[in-house]
């Protein structure tokens, strides 16, 4: 089902150290994780026997994991950690681990910029032609879709001389306008996205069984905020000349009777407590405007995200297949037992291309506000009691 294949660089030969046929070659271990907004990883070992052994460079060794059905690679990148290990028995074990394409970001660092009156799909142009300009060929990005703006579609940024392209993008853009990266590879040439959102909503539902006990839910209520510092435009500092001096940014207090933050309802504060957090909208001058997307950050802010854990193993019981599902796409998940009913996204896929049973799909990131996180606490709670 499954091929591995390395080369030493990208001129060099494939070959195979895993072979998708029984009772051929066989990597000892290998697993592929893969998400959203993060490089896809591939973890494998293999015995001193594999014809691997020997031939494989950190950074520089290409490798691909290719599915011989579905006639598509499920990851290729690079060879990123090396890990040799003797046992007590004398065994010993080759292992790496591996990072995607998308890694190739890691490898270059921006040049300082002040940039402004310029669109998102601006911004992210120039930062990919920026490292184009530093990386070696086969480390180079096609720009394709493009479909994240601002309200305005003008944004304006202080590029950090510092930071490599994939922290600058995650900074500049993700953090702040939202969006996601996607690669696509065509015809040997990779291309890269930065969209609203990647996948697609989907007809297939997942109806666990109520004999179907191994699906864990995760609730997480640690990126709620209660008191938000809005930040605007960067002002003229007094001590300007000063290169170590920090620049003061715009704030709300000249319309917020003095005080630089907003907080939330007394309800969520006396849920969770004052947790705060400044949040950045440097394109914004004037205090009122401000004070506007602060309280609007606010008002949609949610209390906790669900997630889902399912195993491969417990997906053949309802007739899946996990190479059917695709990361970021949306599937309809239901289990009565557990009073699951939505439509949610798969967030992670982790396939073990040797023991396909333990694979996982991670379904989830299905944030929920106060009231439902409430009801939800009220319901487990009183489960327990009955």
């Amino acid at each position: 089902m499954y091929q591995v294949l390395i080369k030493d660089g990208p001129k060099g030969d494939e070959l195979e150290i895993h072979s998708p046929f029984s009772n051929d070659l066989k990597l000892d271990k290998g697993s592929v994780k893969k998400g959203i907004n993060t490089f896809d990883s591939f973890n494998l070992s293999f015995l001193p026997n594999n014809p691997a052994f020997g031939k494989i460079k950190p950074l520089t060794t290409l490798i691909r994991v290719f599915d011989s059905q579905l006639n598509k690679n499920i990851f290729k990148g690079r060879v990123f950690i090396p890990t040799d290990q003797m046992e007590s028995s004398g065994g010993f074990n080759c292992s790496y681990t591996c990072a995607s394409d998308l890694s190739y970001l890691q490898d270059t660092v921006q040049k300082y910029a002040k940039i402004q009156n310029t669109t998102p799909e601006q911004i992210f142009r120039y930062l990919i032609d920026v490292h184009n300009s530093q990386a070696e060929e086969h480390k180079r990005f096609i720009v394709g879709i493009v479909t994240v703006t601002n309200n305005t579609d003008n944004v304006y940024r202080y590029i950090d001389d510092l930071a490599t392209t994939w922290d600058t993008i995650q900074d500049k853009l993700i953090s702040r306008l939202g969006g996601e990266l996607r690669i696509r590879e065509v015809n040997g040439v990779n291309y890269i996205d930065y969209v609203t959102e990647i996948g697609e909503h989907t007809d297939t539902t997942i109806e666990l069984s109520k004999n179907l006990i191994s699906i864990t839910k995760i609730v997480d209520p640690t990126e709620i905020v209660t008191r938000i510092y809005p930040r605007g435009e960067r002002l003229e500092g007094e001590e300007e000349g000063n290169a170590d001096a920090s620049q003061p940014r715009l704030t709300i207090a000249s319309v917020n009777n003095g005080r630089e933050y907003l907080s939330a309802s007394d309800e969520l504060i006396k849920e969770f407590g004052i947790i705060e957090k400044a949040v950045e909208w440097s394109d914004v001058t004037q205090p009122l405007i401000l004070k506007s997307k602060g309280q609007q950050y606010l008002d949609e802010q949610k209390s906790a995200k669900t997630q889902y854990s399912i195993a491969a193993v417990d997906l053949s019981l309802i007739d899946m297949d996990i190479r059917r599902f695709e990361v970021a796409n949306y599937y309809f998940l239901k289990n009565t037992v557990m009073g699951i009913d939505d439509e949610l996204r798969v967030v992670g896929i982790t396939i073990d291309i040797i023991d396909v049973e333990t694979s996982e799909l991670t379904i989830g990131d299905r944030f929920i506000s106060l009231s439902q996180y409430q009801a939800e606490l009220k319901k487990k709670n009183n489960a327990l009691n009955d």
